[in-house]
């Protein structure tokens, strides 16, 4: 009787500190890829906070801000420009870095929804941290469709 309950302890100590096995969705959402700066990665193998928005052929949409706007948790559209990890830092005004095809830009107005594949959003630092000191408030990573 010992014995079982100190099994039923060890089990729910272990369960209650996040040190049990994570469990596996079988539902397999996580096979997308997601681009991550430098490649790819599915949301399976990803442990960094990235956000992913693939973006519908036909939209009625006219500009991408307002595409973006509310259908990427975390992510604020003020103007022009985007936050993702809060109103200001030290060093910047707290806008994220924004690539178009790798390519940092600085406005998206040229930028239609239609001519975007999808959108993928690095929200934290160890997602983000190949971009240095830029990529400190967040990076928004936009790929256009091929032709």
């Amino acid at each position: 009787m010992k014995h079982l309950a100190l099994t039923f302890a060890i089990a729910l100590m272990l369960s209650s500190c996040g040190t049990a096995n994570r469990a596996v969705s079988v539902d397999h959402n996580g096979d997308d890829k997601i681009n991550i700066g430098y490649g790819t990665t599915t949301k399976d193998d990803s442990n960094n906070a990235v956000s992913s928005l693939k973006v519908d052929d036909k939209t009625s949409f006219t500009s991408i801000y307002d595409y973006i706007e509310g259908r990427i948790p975390g992510v604020t559209v003020v103007g022009n420009k985007f936050r993702v990890r809060g109103t200001r830092t030290i060093s910047g005004e707290g806008y994220a870095l924004v690539l178009v095809d790798g390519i940092e830009v600085e406005d998206l107005t040229g930028i239609t929804p239609d001519m975007v594949e999808s959108v993928d959003v690095l929200k934290d630092a160890a997602s983000s941290s190949i971009y240095g000191v830029r990529g400190a408030n967040g990076v928004i990573i936009i790929n256009t469709r091929k032709k």
